[in-house]
């Protein structure tokens, strides 16, 4: 609801919203400890369509629910930084991995990867058995 009442969403707004999420899985499942750090060196007037705030965000959660549900992980970290014209998003786990040529996928996971077609960008998973899961969503703006 959020990002929808907004034409654009900021990058405070977004993290604030990350924030705050994380918290509240923090606070629904104690034995995983969330951190989130990054975009300091995004301009605090950085903005994009409410349309990929709300991707974005889907795409965090559909990550971090599945660390959690099926990853089992402990921890949690949540990265997000500017690399030249691309914004990093990364969510990772410490959890059991997967073998993803080995897994029936399911909604999950072709969800994150067409929210992350949808805003232009570019999601890639890499998860070994027993080394837990790497989420990255890439993707570009422009000033």
């Amino acid at each position: 609801i959020w990002a929808m009442n907004a034409g654009q969403v900021s990058w405070e707004q977004l993290s604030s919203r990350i924030s705050d999420y994380l918290h509240r899985a923090g606070t629904s499942e104690s034995s995983t400890k969330f951190t989130f750090s990054g975009g300091e060196s995004l301009s605090p007037d950085f903005r994009f369509t409410s349309a990929d705030g709300i991707q974005i965000y889907r795409i965090l959660q559909e990550a971090i629910q599945n660390a959690m549900k099926y990853g089992e992980a402990t921890e949690v970290k949540v990265n997000l930084r500017q690399s030249e014209n691309n914004i990093i998003l990364e969510i990772i786990d410490n959890g059991k991995g997967f073998d993803e040529a080995k897994i029936i996928p399911g909604n999950g996971l072709f969800n994150m990867r067409k929210r992350g077609e949808e805003i232009g960008g570019k999601l890639h998973i890499k998860s070994e058995i027993g080394k837990g899961t790497v989420v990255v969503l890439n993707w570009p703006f422009s000033d």
